[in-house]
Order: structure tokens, then C-alpha cells, then sequence
């Protein structure tokens, strides 16, 4: 550590800021609709006519897409639309969301449900490869993939703050696979039955990643070798406080967390 680094925020704390000065500096940023009667009528249609900065408001309804994201746009129910009434369903054909070198503040995904992705060696909810990608109030449901059934992100930046991630399946990190150099802060989520087939049933994270788990509640979530809950590899930091396990289970070792 820097004296300079002694005087700054954690990780993920300077990436939230970031990303409001960002957002800040976007004044000319648009807010476009998508459903019937709205300026688009798929999600992708929207995002491919996106400019960095925009904010793609979605009417309530089943959208049977798998979308692609290179730029940091806002993805969010209409005005007035309950949290979770937009889902984001391939029907166990795709991906439902893949980012790809998507720079600070990046993409954000409010008060969506995402179900129903599949992939084979990535992750079916969300596929994250150096970006940086926020969550928050979503529902991540009956996904499955090879590292991460629901969320994977390899370098770049996580966050994910009040969401529940319920019958998801991978290899690795039945629910979230965070991989080498990644930052990842998880807040106030749920995570229930979940299953990996060799680490990490609920989260999977390996070397060089920096992970804050805070304020989660964990039942039932299941890995074949290490931790029912939780894997944090060999050189993995990780802060996990003010959380709750209950009923999770590994069949080798650490039926809540195994580390190293």
C-alpha cells in the first residue's frame, strides 16, 4: 500500500464515486423508452441507438432477448413501473446480458429480473469481461453457466447491492464467479439454492480478486467440493461482515465458506 492508497477509500467505494462524477458530466445524456407506444420496441434496438451516458426506461413485460452492452447506459423499468415487472427472459438460448469493455461509471441495471440465461463456459445472467457493471434491486433466477450460473466478471469491477439470486447453477459460483483482478462489493442481497458443481455454491472467487461481502443472507446453496456459500481461492482478499448462513452444504470442505 501507497501513502496515497493510505488516504483513499476502498476499491469499490472509488469506483461508486467515479461513477457519480461521471454521470455528472453527461448533461446531455437521453432518456429513451422501449414497449409499445415507446421509441423502440426491443431493448437492444435501444441500446445499439444509445449514446454513453443514456438512460433506456423498459414498460413492464417478458423481453425473450439476449442483449449486448459496449457502452455505459442505464437499463431501468418505465417511471412508475414496480421493481422486477421488466424480465429479461432468452429462454435458456443465451446470455441475457454480456458487457464488454465498458469503462467507468459503466452499466447499470436497476429493478430488473433477469432469468432463464444459459451459457456454456460463461455466465448466463450476466457476462462481464473488463468492465464495469452495477446492480441494484434485481432478481437473477434459473440461470446456468460454467463460471458463474448468474453473474461472471473477469477483470474490471462488480457491484451489487439489494438483489436476490435464487436457483442459479455453474461450475464454478452457482451464482456469481468473480475471476483473477476483479473488484466486487456485494450488499444487503440474498442468495438461495444455489448450486455449484465444484467450488463455491452461492460465490466462487479466485486469485487476485478484492471482494467485499456485506449484510448477505445465504440458505441453501450447495458446491460439490469447496464451500456451500462461499470460495475465496489462494490470494483472494476478501471483507464478508454482517452476514447471515444457514443450511448451506459441501460435500468436501467449508459448508458456509472455504478459503484457499
Amino acid at each position: 500500500m501507497t501513502d496515497l492508497d493510505a488516504c483513499l477509500p476502498p476499491a469499490p467505494l472509488r469506483i461508486a464515486a467515479a461513477a457519480i462524477a461521471c454521470f455528472a458530466g453527461w448533461s446531455t445524456a437521453d432518456t429513451v423508452t422501449v414497449g409499445p407506444g415507446g421509441d423502440f420496441a426491443t431493448i437492444q434496438a435501444a441500446i445499439d441507438a444509445a449514446e454513453a451516458g443514456d438512460a433506456i426506461e423498459i414498460d413492464p413485460g417478458v423481453y425473450a432477448e439476449s442483449l449486448s452492452m459496449r457502452l455505459p447506459i442505464t437499463l431501468r423499468p418505465i417511471a412508475g413501473a414496480a421493481s422486477g415487472s421488466v424480465v429479461i427472459d432468452p429462454g435458456g438460448l443465451g446470455i441475457c446480458v454480456l458487457v464488454s469493455g465498458v469503462a467507468a461509471p459503466g452499466v447499470r441495471l436497476q429493478g430488473l429480473t433477469l432469468r432463464d440465461g444459459a451459457a456454456g463456459a460463461i455466465a448466463g445472467g450476466i457476462s462481464s469481461s473488463n468492465s464495469h457493471v452495477v446492480v441494484s434491486d434485481c432478481t437473477f433466477e434459473n440461470h446456468s453457466g460454467g463460471l458463474g450460473g448468474a453473474i461472471g466478471i473477469d477483470g474490471g469491477s462488480l457491484v451489487v447491492q439489494r438483489s436476490t439470486f435464487r436457483n442459479n447453477a455453474a461450475f464454478d459460483g452457482g451464482a456469481i464467479d468473480i475471476a483473477s483482478g476483479a473488484a466486487v462489493e456485494i450488499r444487503d442481497s440474498v442468495f438461495i439454492d444455489n448450486t455449484a458443481l465444484s467450488t463455491g455454491g452461492a460465490i466462487n472467487a479466485i486469485a487476485s480478486s478484492q471482494v467485499e461481502i456485506i449484510g448477505c443472507t445465504f440458505v441453501r446453496n450447495e458446491a460439490a467440493l469447496l464451500g456451500g456459500a462461499i470460495t475465496m481461492g489462494t490470494g483472494a482478499q476478501a471483507d464478508i461482515a454482517r452476514c447471515t448462513f444457514d443450511s448451506n452444504h459441501s460435500d468436501e470442505f467449508g459448508g458456509a465458506i472455504a478459503v484457499g
